[in-house]
């Protein structure tokens, strides 16, 4: 079974358990181990976290079982985890378009946003025991507990040397200014190759600036959640009623605030050029989250446009 980045090796024990091995498909070059290491040790971490904070049933049911080997030698030749089989099929809101904008029938589209608003509405009730903003690991000193580390997802620059990731961030005025320096000291060294490097730098510049001088970045957050990084509608399993039966792709999931964590995917408001403004999908998942008694999520949503 093949994803978008990942291959699904199927295994069936004779008790009728059934599992997945999963590994990255080849793309021609291999992922440093240190990099493909912590990634999966942190959707295993994210996953297992979710499980034994989760109070709700629905949610605890529709979680896969996530383990690997940290030492991979150990057990098989190439970076791999194993996860829980769960039935059902990817929710296909592209309607076989890739990346674009949600492709469903007005019935299909209020059930498949309704559905989002729910998960969304399980996920904000989990209380995380963090401080800092990045993504979740194993604790080194007690393999039972986790902790935040450095912030491992597809929006974030690395290093080019070890270590690679940076984080765990107090503040996301202390996270972004980070990530702009590395933009910046790339640029200078024409690793970020672009057609007008030196606007590029400057515009770096000046966001830095903005960054810097502003207040609400600055501020601790009270309190922290779990963003799923891949929530393309794809990540929701269903079955032929249209029932959701598992969340998936917990991979490049990161702790962090409030505002960021319920902001809606892009999917929702997948519009190239044109004013800045709510789409109808948008005002939708407000609706849901509204009917819902849930304001304050609506509220993400509302504010979720620079």
């Amino acid at each position: 079974m093949y994803g978008g980045f990942n291959i699904h090796f199927l295994i069936s024990f004779d008790d009728g358990l059934r599992w997945l091995l999963r590994t990255r498909r080849n793309r021609g070059a291999k992922v440093p181990t240190e990099i493909s290491s912590a990634i999966i040790e942190s959707e295993v971490a994210t996953t297992q976290l979710l499980k034994a904070k989760v109070s709700s049933p629905l949610l605890l049911e529709i979680l896969p079982e996530l383990t690997y080997h940290a030492d991979p030698s150990k057990d098989l030749p190439f970076d791999h985890s194993y996860c829980e089989y769960l039935e059902g099929t990817p929710y296909d809101v592209f309607n076989g378009n890739l990346l674009g904008k949600i492709e469903l029938p007005e019935d299909e589209l209020n059930h498949f946003i309704d559905e989002y608003a729910k998960i969304q509405i399980r996920l904000s009730k989990i209380q995380l025991p963090y401080t800092k903003i990045g993504c979740i690991r194993f604790d080194k000193d007690d393999e039972n507990n986790t902790k935040v580390g450095p912030l491992i997802n597809r929006n974030c620059l690395m290093k080019p040397n070890s270590p690679h990731f940076m984080g765990p961030f107090s503040t996301n005025k202390e996270r972004y200014l980070a990530l702009i320096d590395t933009a910046l000291h790339l640029i200078s060294l024409n690793v970020l190759k672009g057609k007008q490097p030196v606007d590029n730098y400057l515009w770096h510049l000046e966001m830095r600036e903005l960054v810097n001088a502003s207040r609400v970045l600055n501020d601790k957050p009270k309190e922290l959640f779990i963003k799923h990084d891949d929530a393309k509608g794809d990540h929701m399993l269903m079955n032929e009623d249209g029932e959701i039966t598992g969340i998936i792709d917990w991979e490049w999931a990161y702790v962090t605030t409030k505002a960021e964590a319920f902001t809606p995917h892009w999917i929702f408001n997948f519009v190239y050029g044109g004013p800045n403004t709510l789409t109808s999908n948008e005002h939708k998942l407000m609706m849901a989250y509204n009917r819902y008694d849930r304001p304050d999520l609506a509220e993400c949503v509302k504010n979720g446009r620079l």
